[in-house]
C-alpha cells in the first residue's frame, strides 16, 4: 500500500503541472456529456456522473488493469460543491482509464461511520477492495476526499504505484492529512486499511493514522507513550508522501499553492469558496472541449489551460472576491442586529459566518504580500467588532459596577462570549497585517478588552459551557503572555540600538520598569490559566509562560558575571523551568509524533544548569541524564548540540566512586568508554560502568558508542586531563564557587545574559 499524504521529504513526483497532456475528454462522449448537467445545478451534475460512471464501469468488465477511484459526500457537500470538484476528477480518471465510483449516505450503507463522517473514507476502501466488492480484481484503489481536485492530469497513478515510493522515519512530524490515498490491492494494502480501520473512533481518522506511523517509530518508547499497538511491518507496506506529490500545502493555503500544483485540496475553506473554485475548474474543462468535433474523443496535448485556470493568482483573486465579499456581507448584517438593540440568536449564527470568512480573507492577502488591502480590511473589521462590543457594555441593563452575569442573562452572555471570540480572531488577523509594530498596541488593548469579561462572569459561563469558560480564560493568558514578551523585546531592541554605548540612568530605569511589567504581565498569565478545569491544562496554558518567567528571573537572580545575587529568584527561576519541562513531556506522552523531544531535550538541560548553578548535585545530573537520553533518541550531532560535553560532566559529579580506581571513572562512564573500552573501564570502573549502566537500562538506550578511545589518559570531547585535573575545569564544585570567568562561560551556555534580555522563542523547534 502506497499511502499518498502530506508531511514526507523522501519521495517527489517527477512530472509538475507544465502544458496538460493529450486528454480523453469530450462533450460529446463519456464523463463530458455531463458538462449540459452543470449548468442546471450540482443535483443535475451529480445524477450524470454517477449515471455515466455507472455504465462505463458495466462496459469496461474486467477491472484487473485498472485502478479504482472513490469519492464520498453527503447530502450537504451535494448541494455545495462536491459534484464539481468530483467532475474535474471523473474527466482525469476517464483520460487514464480508471474506474470510478462516487459513494453517498445510502450506497456506503454499514461502512457509513455515524461517529465521525471522515472514517468513511477507509470504510468504502474496504468495501471496494473486499471479496465481492465493485473493485476486487482492480489493481489498486485511491481514495480522493470531495473537496480534492486533480487539476493536472498528467497524474499518472500506475506510474506512481510503480515507481515504489518510500518514506524516511521522520516524515510525519504532526498529523497526516489523509486527502488522497493510495492502495495497492494486495494482501498489504488490505492488513493496513484493516489495522486503520480497526483503531478507535472516536479520534478523527488522520489522527489515529498518525499514531499507528508513530507507534512503529524507531523510537520504540513512543508506542508505550501514546498506548498503541506496535506493527513492525507498518513502515514497509506505507510510504506517506510530501504535499506537492497528491496533496495541496496549506496554512495558508493561497500562500504555498504554487505553480507546480497538481492537485487542489481546499482544506479548511468555506463551501462557498470550494463552489466558487471548483465550479470554475468544470467550467475551464467543458469550455477547452466544447470546440472540439463531435467525433473527437481525444483532444491534443495543451489544449486544456494550465491548472484548469487555477493558477495562484487566480485562486487568490478567488479568495478575495468569495471571502472578502461574503465577510463584508456578515458585518453588514452584525450591523443590523446591533440597530435592534440586542444581540439574539440571528447575530450569533452572522458572527459565526464571519469568523471562517475573516481567515479566508485577510490572512491570504497578508501572505501573498498585499499588505494594504489585508490592513484595510482586518482594521475595519476589529473597529467594527470593538465597536459593537462596546454598545453591548454600555446598554441600559449594563451596570457597570457589577459583573456581566449579575446585569444580563445567560444567554446574553453566550452572545457577548462569541464577540469577544470573533473581535479576538480580528485582532490576530490585525496582528498579522500589521506586524511586530501593530502588536504592540494591539496586544495590551486585547488585555483590557477581554479582562471585560470578568472571573465571575467566566464562572457563571462555566457552568453552561465549561468549554467556552475555558476558551476564554486560555485566550487571555496568551494574550498577557505575549504582552510580557513584546515587553521583553523592547528592551532587547533598546540594547540593539544602543550598540555598545553604556546605558543611562534614565534608560537604565526604564528598562527595569518595562521588565518588571514583563514579570507581572507573566504572573498574570500564570493566574489567569489556574481557571483552567484540569490541571494538565493549566500546565499546558502555562509551560511556555513559565519558560521565559525563568529566564527573567534568572536574568533577575544573577551578577553581570553570571553569580548568584538573589538565590530566591534563581531558585523561583529553576522551579519554572522545572515545571515547563514536566508540562512538555507530559503533552509529548499524548502526542501523535515526537514533534517536542528536541523541546524537551533543551529544557531539561536548562533545568540540569540551573539546579547545577544552585550546587544541587543530584537534581542537575537527572536532568542532565535526561536531556541526554532524549539527544540520543534523536541522534543529533555533539556539534549541533554542542552542551553534551558540558551535561555529561554534570552527570559525573553525581556518580558514585565506590570501587572505581580512577578519579576520572564517572566521567568516562557516561561518555560510553564501558562499552567503547571495557578491557580497561570494567576493571579500573567498575562501579561507574554498574551506575551508567543501569540508567541507560532504564530508558531502554544502548550502552555506549562502539568507538574505543586511545589511552586511558587520552583527553575527548568534553574529558578532562587527568594530568592537570579530575573534572573538567569550568564545572562548578559544589563546595565553592568557580572564578568570574568559568562563571562566564556557564551563562554563555545558559543563553541567559544579563540585563533582562528576552530569552528568545519557546523552543519548539521542528
Amino acid at each position: 500500500m502506497a499511502l499518498l499524504l502530506r508531511l514526507a521529504a523522501s519521495f517527489v513526483a517527477a512530472q509538475n503541472a507544465g502544458e496538460q497532456p493529450e486528454t480523453a475528454f469530450s462533450v460529446h462522449h463519456g464523463v463530458g456529456t455531463c458538462c449540459a448537467a452543470r449548468q442546471m445545478g450540482t443535483a443535475a451534475l451529480d445524477d450524470c456522473l454517477k449515471g455515466v460512471l455507472r455504465r462505463q464501469r458495466r462496459v469496461w468488465g474486467e477491472m484487473s488493469s485498472k485502478i479504482g477511484i472513490i469519492s464520498f459526500y453527503d447530502a450537504n457537500l451535494r448541494a455545495s460543491f462536491a459534484p464539481y470538484a468530483q467532475f474535474v476528477n471523473a474527466a482525469w480518471a476517464e483520460t487514464h482509464g480508471h474506474a470510478m465510483v462516487l459513494e453517498d449516505d445510502h450506497s456506503a450503507g454499514e461502512w457509513r461511520e455515524p461517529r465521525d463522517i471522515r472514517w468513511t473514507k477507509i470504510g468504502v476502501m474496504l468495501k471496494a477492495l473486499e471479496p465481492g466488492g465493485w473493485c476486487a480484481n482492480c489493481k489498486g484503489v485511491a481514495w480522493v476526499d470531495a473537496d480534492l481536485a486533480v487539476i493536472s492530469f498528467g497524474l499518472d497513478l500506475a506510474a506512481l504505484m510503480a515507481s515504489s515510493p518510500q518514506a524516511s522515519d521522520a516524515d510525519v512530524r504532526y498529523m497526516v492529512n489523509s486527502g488522497f490515498i493510495l492502495a495497492r490491492n494486495d494482501a498489504h494494502g488490505l492488513a493496513v486499511l484493516r489495522a486503520w480501520w480497526a483503531q478507535d473512533h472516536g479520534q478523527n481518522e488522520q489522527e489515529a493514522f498518525s499514531k499507528l506511523w508513530q507507534a512503529n517509530s524507531p523510537d520504540k518508547s513512543l508506542s508505550y507513550q501514546i498506548g498503541q499497538k506496535s506493527l513492525p511491518w507498518l513502515r514497509d507496506r506505507v510510504a506517506v508522501l510530501p504535499p506537492s506529490a497528491l496533496n495541496s500545502d496549506c496554512c495558508p493555503l493561497a500562500a504555498k499553492y504554487t505553480t507546480d500544483a497538481r492537485v487542489l485540496h481546499l482544506m479548511g475553506v468555506s463551501g462557498q469558496v470550494r463552489a466558487a473554485v471548483f465550479s470554475e475548474a468544470a467550467d475551464a474543462l467543458c469550455t477547452a472541449a466544447a470546440s472540439a468535433p463531435e467525433a473527437q474523443r481525444i483532444l491534443p496535448a495543451g489544449t486544456l489551460p494550465r491548472q484548469l485556470r487555477l493558477t495562484p493568482g487566480r485562486l487568490l483573486r478567488l479568495f478575495e472576491r468569495e471571502s472578502c465579499t461574503a465577510m463584508r456581507r456578515e458585518l453588514a448584517a452584525l450591523r443590523r442586529e446591533a440597530a435592534r438593540g440586542k444581540l439574539d440568536a440571528a447575530f450569533v449564527q452572522a458572527v459565526g459566518k464571519y469568523r471562517q470568512t475573516s481567515n479566508l480573507c485577510v490572512t491570504p492577502l497578508a501572505a501573498a504580500g498585499q499588505e494594504e488591502p489585508a490592513h484595510a480590511v482586518a482594521s475595519g473589521v476589529w473597529e467594527e467588532l470593538r465597536g459593537l462590543a462596546q454598545r453591548f457594555l454600555t446598554r441600559p441593563e449594563v451596570d457597570a459596577g457589577k459583573p456581566l452575569c449579575h446585569t444580563v442573562p445567560i444567554e446574553e452572555l453566550m452572545h457577548y462570549y462569541w464577540l469577544v471570540v470573533f473581535t479576538y480572531d480580528a485582532a490576530s488577523a490585525l496582528g498579522v497585517a500589521e506586524g511586530d509594530s501593530g502588536k504592540m498596541k494591539l496586544v495590551p488593548q486585547m488585555v483590557e478588552f477581554l479582562s471585560s469579561f470578568d472571573s465571575t462572569s467566566i464562572a457563571a459561563l462555566a457552568e453552561v459551557r465549561r468549554d467556552a469558560a475555558d476558551d476564554l480564560i486560555t485566550r487571555k493568558a496568551s494574550m498577557q503572555l505575549e504582552n510580557g514578551r513584546l515587553k521583553l523585546r523592547l528592551t532587547a531592541d533598546a540594547a540593539a540600538a544602543r550598540g555598545t554605548r553604556s546605558e543611562t540612568a534614565e534608560e537604565t530605569a526604564r528598562r527595569t520598569e518595562i521588565v518588571a511589567e514583563a514579570e507581572a504581565s507573566f504572573r498574570a498569565a500564570l493566574e489567569t490559566s489556574k481557571g483552567l478545569a484540569s490541571t494538565p491544562a493549566q500546565e499546558g496554558a502555562s509551560m511556555e509562560t513559565l519558560y521565559h518567567l525563568s529566564g527573567l528571573l534568572e536574568a533577575r537572580g544573577s551578577t553581570r558575571t553570571g553569580s548568584i545575587s538573589d538565590f530566591a529568584a534563581v531558585q523561583e527561576a529553576y522551579d519554572c523551568m522545572r515545571r515547563s519541562a514536566a508540562a512538555t513531556r507530559a503533552m509529548l506522552a499524548g502526542a501523535a509524533g515526537g514533534t517536542n523531544r528536541k523541546s524537551l531535550m533543551q529544557l531539561e538541560a536548562r533545568c540540569a544548569m540551573l539546579a547545577h548553578k544552585l550546587a544541587d548535585v543530584q537534581n542537575a545530573a537527572a536532568h542532565a541524564r535526561k536531556s541526554l537520553q532524549l539527544r540520543e533518541q534523536l541522534q543529533l550531532d555533539p556539534q549541533v548540540w554542542p552542551e553534551v560535553g558540558r551535561l555529561q560532566a554534570i552527570v559525573a559529579l553525581a556518580l558514585p566512586k565506590g570501587e572505581d580506581s580512577h578519579e576520572s571513572c564517572r566521567q568516562w562512564s557516561v561518555m560510553g568508554e564501558c562499552t567503547a573500552n571495557p578491557s580497561f573501564m570494567l576493571e579500573q570502573c567498575k562501579t561507574s560502568c554498574a551506575f551508567w549502566d543501569s540508567v541507560r537500562a532504564e530508558s531502554g538506550g544502548s550502552a555506549g558508542p562502539e568507538t574505543a578511545p586511545a589511552a586511558a589518559t587520552s583527553v575527548s570531547a568534553g574529558r578532562a586531563d587527568e594530568s592537570t585535573a579530575t573534572r573538567p575545569r569550568w564545572v562548578l564544585e559544589p563546595e565553592g564557587m568557580a572564578s568570574a570567568a568559568t562563571i562566564a562561560a556557564l551563562a554563555t551556555l545558559l543563553l541567559l545574559v544579563a540585563r533582562a534580555r528576552l530569552l528568545g522563542p519557546f523552543p519548539y523547534t521542528n
